[in-house]
């Protein structure tokens, strides 16, 4: 008798476990989904944005000492301090993330600029010592990004091929030779098990993931997981992939109410390990852990930045 309970156990458990993980992964979708809304709700009015300010402030910090106020410890709303115009705040804030994007995207490709030099690069007229290639590929990718805001507050279903082989002219212009065009060569990721897609295939695949994304019922979330994944088996272009691919999942963020989604270059390892564990193992899960925390990250930086009045704080 033992032995058989025993095997059940052994038997039910993993899925007790996957089902425990699919209700807080649901659970996590909802609570992102809502602090989504909440940010796209407080785009239209001013008075909601400092209700919402107030409230919140009165969740974090109800519990803080007089002293700890005194001490110039914590930042506690008063009135006059925190009169703040919202959209004035939200656009700084969607400056410093812009920049962190351009930085963070470019760094995960070995870019050598740091957060500092390529805000130097993209503000400023300034020269700095850094490797030109550094530089061009800073500016090609702050153009493309300028690109990418048109379609922020369009429907997805206006967002084409053409737009995404412009928005690649930029990211090459380090490569005006294979800028804005579908690579015509067979290539194999560095390090990967997996094969691309075939050259001739590329157009059919990539209007096919286009009329997906312009059609699909999923949660945002899923989507850009499921889109980057996409987009990464096919690899259409010679080289910039990567910069594209994240450029475009930041778009969708950013046009489900989730901001600038910048794939944080500190957790480029971790980044790497879960589309190697994708390729290899078929799995997605490692990824949409990854993908989730970096928008609770994103959305993390536009609820301090709000309290603290559009002081953008990246960690």
């Amino acid at each position: 008798m033992n032995s058989i309970r025993f095997t059940c156990i052994i038997i039910l458990l993993p899925i007790f476990i996957l089902a425990r993980r699919w209700q807080v992964r649901r659970e996590r979708q909802k609570n992102v989904a809502r602090s989504g809304e909440i940010l796209m709700e407080m785009f239209a009015d001013d008075e909601d944005c400092k209700k919402w300010v107030d409230n919140r402030i009165q969740q974090l910090y109800s519990n803080v000492s007089d002293e700890d106020i005194l001490n110039g410890n914590i930042f506690l709303r008063e009135s006059k301090i925190f009169d703040i115009t919202f959209k004035s705040s939200l656009n700084d804030v969607n400056k410093k993330l812009e920049i962190y994007l351009n930085y963070s995207s470019n760094a995960i490709e070995g870019s050598a600029l740091s957060f500092q030099e390529t805000e130097l690069v993209l503000l400023s007229n300034e020269p700095i010592r850094a490797i030109p290639r550094d530089i061009i590929d800073a500016i090609g990718h702050q153009r493309a990004y300028q690109e990418l805001l048109k379609f922020v507050p369009k429907p997805r279903n206006n967002f084409t091929i053409e737009d995404i082989l412009s928005m690649h002219n930029y990211i090459m212009l380090n490569r005006p030779d294979i800028g804005g065009k579908f690579r015509e060569n067979f290539v194999r990721i560095k390090r990967r098990k997996v094969l691309t897609a075939h050259p001739l295939e590329i157009p059919t695949l990539m209007d096919q993931l286009i009329k997906w994304v312009q059609s699909t019922n999923d949660h945002p979330l899923d989507m850009i997981v499921n889109f980057h994944a996409r987009f990464i088996r096919i690899h259409p272009f010679e080289d910039g992939n990567g910069r594209m691919v994240r450029l475009l999942c930041c778009l969708f963020s950013m046009q489900s109410g989730y901001g600038v989604l910048s794939f944080d270059a500190k957790r480029k390892n971790e980044y790497f390990e879960s589309i190697k564990d994708w390729e290899d193992n078929d799995n997605l899960n490692s990824f949409g852990e990854f993908v989730f925390k970096e928008v609770e990250r994103t959305l993390s930086i536009y609820e301090k930045s709000i309290l603290l009045r559009g002081a953008c704080i990246i960690e």
